[in-house]
């Protein structure tokens, strides 16, 4: 059982984008964004990180899989 477990999960990590520092941190801003509750907007996310909102629009459709646009 514990070697399925094993190859479900590297099978899993495999199938992930490379991701770089700044996805990391559009991400986890991401979701500290939304864990107020509320819609959160490229704008939003621009503010917080820096980042140009074309480098948004970008990274969260990389890493931010299940997140409606």
């Amino acid at each position: 059982m514990t070697k399925d477990v094993w190859a479900i999960a590297e099978a899993i990590n495999r199938a992930r984008p490379e991701t770089d520092e700044t996805d990391g941190r559009v991400v986890t801003s991401l979701y500290r964004l939304l864990g107020r509750g509320k819609p959160v907007t490229d704008a939003d996310l621009s503010s917080v990180t820096g980042l140009a909102i074309k480098q948004i629009v970008k990274r969260v459709g990389k890493v931010a899989w299940g997140i409606s646009r």
